[in-house]
């Protein structure tokens, strides 16, 4: 825990002729062998990782998702405010979430704890192009936005309301918290967004282990894009791909048993067909050994 991962690649063991673990290098230092890797690294973040060793000209059927895929923009601001204004209002606001063409663009109220004394709400939750506009003020080191754009959205939560005094809120206003996923180290992004023609192109490598041995799991490998159910569905997989290399099989199924949190991952729209999976863990064995060939011939010749 608290580590980085600096490097991963596959290791093929003297005298043999196939991939038979993935080794991964901590902090370009300690180095320790598995015989699979399940990676829940965002894609951004993978993307700094050396993952050199797991691809071959001309295919680069690993690398290139990874650095290919898009993922969007995002920034939340919330405000601790001293009572809870927005449900007290002439026209009260309980739960729900309202939307403005202004720079604030889509506030959120919490749905629980109604009439109590909690007040903080997601004043502005923007993505894209508005997240990368808000994002220029956003210091994610102190957890704040510049006094210029805090005003802005008080000025616009004023508007959505009906609200005339425009010192209401800011007396109310206790403190305040924004992010801004993209500028964050950890996220490098706040979530997969596919462009055209990507699910065809990218998806399918994502979902298939590399060389047989290198599981991609999170919500950018899912359908379900920035959904928590989406990194669950990719969990299942994963989780399906190393069973099936394993030979055991018979723990899907056990998965699947009622209380399990994977008891219906998959089985609506289909995403997490078992068919589809074992077809996924035979091209990426079958990857694997096409990589084993090129390590190989790349050592005999000397290089």
């Amino acid at each position: 825990m608290g580590q980085r991962v600096t490097a991963i690649a596959p290791v093929i063991p003297k005298g043999e002729k196939q991939i038979k673990t993935v080794r991964l290098t901590i902090n370009d230092e300690q180095e320790v062998e598995y015989d699979h890797v399940i990676s829940a690294i965002p894609l951004g973040c993978l993307s700094i990782v050396d993952l050199s060793q797991c691809d071959f000209k001309p295919r680069w059927e690993t690398t290139w998702p990874i650095r290919q895929l898009r993922y969007d923009s995002s920034v939340k601001v919330a405000i601790r405010f001293s009572q809870r204004w927005w449900e007290t209002l002439p026209k009260p606001q309980i739960g729900g979430v309202s939307s403005t063409d202004r720079p604030t663009r889509i506030v959120v109220y919490p749905s629980y704890d109604l009439g109590g004394t909690s007040a903080t709400i997601i004043v502005s939750y923007t993505w894209a192009q508005d997240a990368q506009r808000l994002g220029t003020g956003v210091d994610n080191d102190k957890g704040s936005i510049s006094p210029e754009l805090l005003n802005v959205i008080l000025r616009d939560l004023a508007d959505i309301h009906g609200i005339k005094d425009d010192k209401y809120l800011p007396n109310l206003m206790e403190e305040h918290h924004a992010w801004d996923w993209y500028n964050d180290p950890l996220a490098m992004g706040a979530f997969g967004l596919f462009a055209p023609a990507q699910f065809n192109s990218l998806y399918p490598l994502l979902t298939r282990p590399a060389f047989g041995r290198l599981h991609f799991a999170g919500e950018a490998t899912s359908v379900h894009h920035g959904w928590v159910v989406g990194a669950l569905y990719s969990a299942f997989r994963c989780l399906a791909e190393v069973l099936y290399a394993c030979g055991r099989t018979d723990l899907i199924e056990k998965l699947r048993e009622k209380g399990s949190p994977f008891a219906s991952a998959g089985v609506e729209d289909n995403e997490v067909a078992q068919e589809l999976v074992k077809t996924q863990v035979g091209l990426g064995n079958y990857y694997g050994e096409e990589l084993a060939k090129a390590i190989l011939a790349h050592d005999s010749a000397g290089h």
